[in-house]
């Protein structure tokens, strides 16, 4: 039972309580219900008005009402065919080529070099690797030591050479 409804219950006392957060929830309650009372809200008898939500909720509602160019949020529903969004996830991803990531522009330079600069074929191949990121998603490197061929060699070359040898035992 909220604590506003106390007052509509007919015997119904206020709640006994020391702490601060009472005390100050009780007054603020009492103001709710005078300025209830002042400006006809009849709120105890449609507490819909009073419109409480959780945070979450309020940052949906805000991100929902954004314009999706703002960058800040825009309506968000599922789309049947995602293929355009990726092209333009892939355009706006190679559109960093020369910008201040570095570490951005070094990985979008190795992947031209191995698709001969052909910014097309990069675009397609990434456009391509998007609906498949949960199968990928881990193994991109996301900071410097993961770059470093020492972690790669610890990580990979050795699972893999276990891993064969474990095969050549078998066989």
């Amino acid at each position: 039972m909220s604590l506003i409804n106390w007052r509509a219950l007919p015997g119904a006392s206020p709640l006994k309580s020391d702490s601060d957060f009472d005390r100050v929830t009780r007054v603020l309650a009492e103001m709710v219900l005078r300025r209830d009372a002042l400006l006809g809200w009849e709120l105890l008898q449609h507490p819909r008005r009073l419109n409480i939500r959780t945070i979450d909720s309020v940052c949906g509602e805000v991100a929902r009402l954004l314009p999706v160019l703002s960058g800040a949020g825009g309506r968000q529903t599922p789309v049947e065919d995602p293929t355009l969004m990726y092209r333009e996830a892939a355009r706006e991803t190679l559109m960093q080529l020369g910008g201040a990531d570095v570490e951005l522009d070094a990985a979008l330079c190795t992947v031209l070099l191995h698709r001969d600069g052909s910014l097309r074929d990069c675009e397609r191949l990434l456009m391509e690797m998007l609906p498949l990121r949960n199968q990928w998603g881990e193994l991109v490197p996301l900071g410097t030591q993961q770059l470093d061929d020492v972690f790669w060699m610890k990580r990979y070359c050795l699972s893999l050479s276990w891993r064969w040898s474990r095969r050549s035992v078998k066989d």
